[in-house]
């Protein structure tokens, strides 16, 4: 399910990382479709907008944060869409547009919220990038 090439991604997101005195805190979002899914912020790529570009657009829109891109985690791919998901650093507050619950979890509290297996992985993923960079 899963490639290494950007080109053609209809979506992008984020996988949002902030440090804490008690740790690393990951950012989550109620998913619009069905409320009981919790997701990583991302949405669809605008006309004349990066991947990168799309995906703090989304964070900032969708949970009220600014955040700058680290690296590309992943794409994934289904039928009728190819998802970008970056690393991403937490830079501040900010206006959200969308009203979503947002939730700042640590590494076990995510990694049991989330709803789907792909995101669970990039959640390590993103984990194991974190922690060799210290």
């Amino acid at each position: 399910m899963a490639a290494s090439d950007p080109a053609g991604a209809t979506h992008a997101g984020g996988v949002v990382a902030k440090r804490e005195a008690a740790g690393l805190r990951y950012l989550l979002v109620r998913a619009r479709r069905d409320p009981t899914q919790w997701i990583f912020p991302k949405g669809h790529v605008e006309a004349g907008e990066t991947i990168e570009e799309t995906a703090v657009r989304e964070v900032r829109e969708e949970a009220g944060v600014d955040a700058e891109v680290v690296e590309l985690l992943d794409i994934l791919e289904f039928p009728d869409e190819r998802i970008a998901l970056f690393l991403m650093r937490y830079v501040g507050e900010a206006a959200s547009t969308e009203k979503r619950e947002a939730a700042w979890l640590d590494y076990d509290q995510a990694r049991r919220r989330l709803s789907f297996a792909e995101s669970r992985e990039l959640l390590s993923r993103a984990r194991m990038r974190l922690e060799a960079s210290r």
